[in-house]
Formats: structure tokens, C-alpha cells, sequence
């Protein structure tokens, strides 16, 4: 039976023509058969339809797939959805609020070079489903970092689906980075949610606000600022993360005054500053440059203080997620201090730095006899507190030929790190 078809605005939305149910009638205003009413619409259709997705439903389905892929990287986030309703801003709240759970595992790494870099790795590793962002300078290691899984962002450049704060941050970028070192951790800490039931900040600092010529420990008073314009910077960057804590005890003192018995409840989710002294791997650290030298104006018998890399990062982890935080200044060493002379000597004898040509590598003559011997540091205050034991126990048994013969676990053939140093074990 022929139909009249009642014709239909424009849509404005998917730019093809559509007849409404009600519009097909059949000639005198009966109603027609089942069969011949679908048959009917559905060639008006075919003769109709439009293929072409709009500029608003591409532009929809788009921002649908980055919520969703961002939903997904979130722990115990279900894939974000709906199906009745495209609207893009209700969408995105969605998605946000999977950020502000009470068990969110979220980490920011500022300044994730190499140590920051492990530390994300360790972190996804333990919680694979954290979303994990790393905050550099410039765009020049961002490549290398999305590798590893981290959202590689540069300040002022963070995404409108990105959190807005994290239950976990770690400042791990050197003060050589920027003209306002303290500026930049004062901002870090504004995008650190301590409030969070998981929560932690740690600050790496360094052993060189210790004095010279001392045995010292975790709790070894530091240098007086202005004795030495080193210290002097790490210091002020220090004392930013502790005034932050103290401003935040007496803001929680003041709204609660319940104490537990012999203990202050408040200490819980404390910022933390990590010093640490002198990192290594098998490609880098005081070994490289000495046996580069040739000469050093220093005493054979000055001492070096020195902790591997990786177990810099298992320390950085071990604050964060640390339950007892009446501590809140800890050290990190392998607590077995090294002459100069002794370094370079393990780092050639142990057969990873055999010339290849383009290289040289060559035990160097020290040019003095007197000066400063350095400081003989112990970290048993944090290895008790953390429960934490470095695994490479010293740099003389990493280089080891019958141990770790100067091999890092992170360095294989497909690294992200980019690092291909020979492991010899001869």
C-alpha cells in the first residue's frame, strides 16, 4: 500500500531529514498493517540516513574515549559510561571523582630523573592501576617516561582530566632546576592531598647539610645557615616542608584536641624530608669522574658516603607508605663509607669499565695529603624506624666480581632508561 509520508524539519544535529513515528500514515488515515508500516520506514530511512558522524558527536565521542581511558588507569575505577546522556561535562565529573577515594594510590613525581624514574616504577609495580605522573622542565625526557606507563606533564601544563591533587608526592628535581627551589616545593605541596586516608610527601634532600670531619647519624644536628651556601639552599628547602607540618599540627590540634596515650595522633600522613648521601649506579656517580680525571685535588683517604640508586628508591617508597610518622627526617646510606682512592680502585677492578678505544679509564693521583677526611655516616635510626635494609650493602660489594660484579637490575637491552653499560663479569 503506498503511504504519505508528513515531511520533517531539518535536524539540526545530524543534518539528515527524519520522519517521526506518527508521520507515516497510510492514504485516507487508516491505520496499516504491522508489516507494511515497518517496510515502509524502513526504505525511508535507507533513502535518508546520513553515515557521517557531526562535528559535535565526533568531538563527543572523543572526549568519551579519553575519560574512559583515564578511568581505567584508576584503582578499582569502573570503565566511565553512558550511553543515554553525551553530555561532555557530566562525563568528565564522573571521571574526577574517582580521584578523591579514601584508598586512591595516586602518585606526582616532581623532577623524575633517574631517581624519581625508579621510584614511579616501584610505585606501579606495587599498584598497577595508580594513575602516576611525573612533572619535568621541558617535553625532552616526556618520550621515555610515557614508556614506563608514567603521564609524563610540564608545569602549568597539566590536562583539565588530569587530578588536581595526590595522595603521594615526592620532590626529587635538584636545586640546580630552578632559580625559586623553595617557590617550587611550596607549590608540590599545594597539589598534595595529606588529608587522604593513604597519603605521603617526601622531599629529597642531601647529606651535605651534615658538617664535615664527624660521625654522624639520623639525628647529627645539621650545619648553622650561612656556614656554607650548599647547605645553605637545601636547608631553606628543608625547612619549607617542616613549617608545613608544623602550620598543619597546630591547624589539627586546634580543630581536635584528642590525643592518643603517649602518642600524637597527628603525626600520621606527615611530610617527610629524605636525606640522602651519594647516589650511584654502574654508569653513574663519583666513580665515573674519578677515573676520568687523571688528577684530584683531594686527599687518597677522604671518605664517600654512598647509597645505590635503587635503594635510594625503595627508601622514597618506604616513607611514603610508612604508618608510624612521628619521625619525619630521615637518612639514607649504606652505612659503609669509602676512601676516594678506594673507589676508583673497586670501580676498575671489578672489569665493567674495560677500555673499548673511545674511553679511557684509569686510576687518578690525588694531589694532596691534608684537607677535610669527610664524614663517617650511619642510618640506623631509619633502617629501624622504616624497617628497610639497603640491598646492596655497600659500593665495594656492588662492584664485587663474586657478588653483584656492578650490575643494576634495571639495566637490560629494552631499558626505558636508555642505559646499555656493559655488565662484564670477567
Amino acid at each position: 500500500m503506498n503511504t504519505l509520508i508528513a515531511a520533517s524539519s531539518h535536524s539540526r544535529c545530524g543534518g539528515a531529514t527524519r520522519a517521526p513515528h506518527s508521520a507515516i500514515l497510510p492514504r485516507g488515515g487508516k491505520t496499516s498493517t504491522t508489516a507494511t508500516t515497518t517496510s515502509s520506514r524502513t526504505q525511508f530511512f535507507r533513502e535518508h540516513r546520513t553515515t557521517a558522524p557531526t562535528r559535535r558527536r565526533r568531538q563527543e565521542m572523543k572526549t568519551r574515549r579519553s575519560i574512559s581511558s583515564s578511568a581505567s588507569n584508576t584503582e578499582g575505577a569502573a570503565k566511565v559510561t553512558n550511553e543515554n546522556d553525551w553530555d561532555a561535562d557530566q562525563l568528565m565529573r564522573s571521571s574526577l571523582r574517582l580521584y578523591d577515594t579514601p584508598d586512591c594510590r595516586n602518585l606526582l613525581v616532581v623532577g623524575p630523573g633517574v631517581l624519581g624514574s625508579l621510584v614511579c616504577q616501584k610505585w606501579l609495580e606495587m599498584f598497577p592501576a595508580a594513575i602516576v605522573v611525573g612533572q619535568t622542565n621541558s617535553t625532552k625526557n616526556h618520550e621515555r617516561l610515557e614508556k614506563m606507563g608514567i603521564t609524563a606533564r610540564t608545569e602549568g601544563a597539566f590536562e583539565y582530566f588530569d587530578p588536581k591533587s595526590y595522595p603521594y608526592v615526592v620532590f626529587s628535581a635538584p636545586p640546580s632546576g630552578s632559580d625559586d627551589y623553595p617557590g617550587e616545593i611550596k607549590k608540590a605541596l599545594e597539589k598534595w592531598n595529606g588529608k587522604n586516608r593513604h597519603s605521603g610527601f617526601c622531599f629529597t634532600s642531601s647529606s651535605a647539610v651534615f658538617p664535615d670531619n664527624i660521625d654522624c647519624d639520623d639525628d647529627t644536628a645539621t650545619l648553622n645557615l650561612g656556614k656554607n651556601p650548599r647547605a645553605d639552599r637545601l636547608l631553606n628547602a628543608e625547612n619549607v616542608v617542616l613549617e608545613h607540618e608544623n602550620r598543619k599540627k597546630e591547624n589539627e590540634s586546634r580543630d581536635n584536641n584528642e590525643r592518643e596515650e603517649g602518642k600524637d595522633k597527628y603525626y600520621k600522613n606527615r611530610a617527610a624530608v629524605l636525606r640522602l648521601a651519594g647516589l650511584y649506579h654502574s654508569s653513574r656517580g663519583a666513580h665515573t669522574y674519578f677515573m676520568k680525571a687523571g688528577t684530584i685535588d683531594s686527599r687518597p683517604d677522604a671518605l664517600v658516603n654512598c647509597i645505590h640508586y635503587e635503594d635510594a628508591a625503595d627508601l622514597v617508597v618506604k616513607v611514603l607508605l610508612r604508618e608510624d610518622a612521628q619521625r619525619n627526617i630521615f637518612l639514607g646510606c649504606d652505612g659503609h663509607p669509602i676512601t676516594r682512592e678506594d673507589v676508583a680502585t673497586c670501580a676498575l677492578e671489578s672489569g665493567c669499565f674495560d677500555d673499548d678505544g673511545e674511553e679511557k679509564h684509569i686510576k687518578p693521583k690525588f694531589t694532596k695529603s691534608e684537607g677535610p677526611v669527610g664524614r663517617r655516616m650511619t642510618c640506623k635510626g631509619t633502617e629501624k624506624a622504616l624497617d628497610w635494609t639497603p640491598k646492596y650493602t655497600s659500593f665495594r660489594d656492588f662492584f664485587d666480581k663474586d657478588t653483584n660484579k656492578g650490575y643494576d637490575s634495571f639495566v637490560e637491552e629494552s631499558s626505558p632508561f636508555g642505559w646499555n653499560h656493559s655488565t662484564k663479569s670477567s
